[in-house]
């Protein structure tokens, strides 16, 4: 057999299994072997960071916004305020009281790039980058069951 018509082989086979033979194998397998996937509601925690520059007209709406949502788990939120002149700090640091955490950080900690909010939360975090409006509450609740 010629070294021509072996790597033909082998390369034909190789394709054959990436394409056919692992597909059918993992079939074959699944009928063998079947996982009980638990479909009951589940919470995870998520954290909703809202980065904040000069945002005073808008920062009330948003935080009431995120504070009404109907997510079902717990929800975490970090304002992080980068360096606002306009009084967004002020804002935010009214609802703490509510259970929203602040972090303002000055325009050095900008320029090194480290922020004492990158190391606030371990868990899932959602970025929100909409100065206003984050979800339909009902579209919040759903999303929980993709994210777990």
């Amino acid at each position: 057999m010629s070294a021509i018509w072996l790597c033909f082989a082998v390369s034909f086979l190789l394709c054959a299994y990436i394409y056919a033979g692992y597909p059918l194998m993992m079939w074959l397998l699944s009928r063998v072997r079947e996982r009980r996937i638990d479909k009951g509601p589940s919470r995870p925690s998520m954290t909703l960071v809202i980065p904040v520059y000069n945002e005073r007209d808008v920062l009330a709406d948003k935080l009431e916004n995120a504070l009404s949502l109907d997510y079902g788990g717990t929800v975490e939120i970090i304002v992080i305020s980068d360096g606002a002149t306009d009084g967004s700090v002020e804002i935010a640091r009214r609802y703490t009281t509510r259970g929203v955490r602040l972090c303002s950080c000055p325009a050095e900690a900008k320029r090194r790039r480290s922020t004492p909010a990158t190391a606030r939360s371990t868990r899932f975090a959602a970025p929100s980058t909409s100065p206003s409006r984050i979800r339909p509450r009902r579209t919040t609740s759903r999303s929980r069951r993709t994210w777990s």
